[in-house]
């Protein structure tokens, strides 16, 4: 629940639906962003979605590849667009569009962002940290610069974070 208790149902996605919810439904867009992840038990998830959506409706997930664990206890997955794929297919849905987001300056850019450079003992090992230290703080506001992505291309496979759009048969 939120602070201004404006939240009509609460429940885990995973579980039985609140019964006041699933008497709204179906309904024809459902928006999914950045929360399976946090969600143990995906088939059961992908049924309630799909019980939820209309004939014809659209169900819009998004969902991070690379990131930091958080909301912890419950961080559960980092989900490729397989996964994704896997799941939807596996409940009925149609996939409509399925993309990696990111590239490697998103990804480089991530990493380094939430990394602490320091010496690993005493403040003498300040001298062969430095190095590190200074290349990162360098590295971040070149990978923020979009002068750089035009004359560098950071090539990888590695990706942070998926979309899909999917729809419930008719």
């Amino acid at each position: 629940q939120n602070a201004s208790g404006t939240v009509e149902f609460l429940g885990a996605l995973d579980e039985p639906l609140p019964e006041g919810l699933r008497s709204r439904a179906p309904f024809q867009f459902i928006l999914c962003t950045e929360v399976l992840e946090h969600v143990p038990r995906w088939p059961e998830a992908f049924t309630n979605l799909v019980d939820l959506l209309a004939p014809g409706g659209r169900l819009l997930v998004t969902c991070p590849h690379i990131w930091i664990p958080h909301e912890e206890p419950y961080d559960f997955h980092r989900p490729t667009s397989l996964a994704l794929e896997f799941y939807a297919r596996r409940a009925g849905l149609r996939i409509l569009d399925l993309d990696r987001l990111g590239d490697g300056y998103d990804v480089l850019g991530t990493v380094l962002a939430v990394t602490r450079v320091r010496p690993a003992g005493n403040l003498l090992l300040w001298v062969p940290a430095l190095p590190a230290y200074m290349a990162r703080r360098l590295a971040l506001p070149l990978l923020r610069a979009r002068w750089m992505r035009r004359i560098v291309a950071l090539r990888t496979p590695l990706y942070l974070s998926t979309i899909g759009v999917f729809e419930k048969n008719r």
